[in-house]
């Protein structure tokens, strides 16, 4: 057969691989589905270890730890968002910060004193500038 050209069963392959990944019909929250899956011997062995030690069935303990994977992808998200905002916050407090420093340093300038003596006069000293 000459090469591009497809076939019956090629057809009936592609038809049937998109078969498996297109939902027949729009699937309700909480509706139960069976899904084959095929596993390595060692994988399966652990998840039927697992299932035993924690007392429940091969499908329970898959279902909770898909479930667990989900939720620690989400975790991850949001961990990694209140870093951003925590980097954000910190940079405006250093700001913050040197602003205040300029302004101390700007008035201690005007009046014609040192930063300490204008710290000493308010009543502050050193470490809290």
């Amino acid at each position: 057969m000459p090469r591009g050209k497809l076939n019956k069963n090629d057809l009936v392959g592609k038809a049937a691989r998109k078969r498996r990944l297109t939902p027949r019909k729009e699937r309700l929250p909480g509706e139960v589905m069976q899904v084959n899956l095929r596993l390595t011997g060692e994988l399966h062995g652990q998840l039927v270890n697992e299932a035993q030690r924690n007392k429940q069935s091969l499908n329970q303990e898959m279902l909770i730890r898909l479930q667990r994977s989900f939720e620690r992808d989400k975790a991850d998200e949001l961990l990694e968002e209140a870093r951003l905002h925590q980097a954000v916050a910190k940079r405006l407090y250093e700001d913050s910060i040197q602003r205040t420093r300029d302004y101390v340093a700007m008035v201690a300038k005007d009046k014609g004193v040192t930063v300490a003596e204008l710290l000493k006069e308010f009543n502050l000293d050193e470490a809290e500038k």
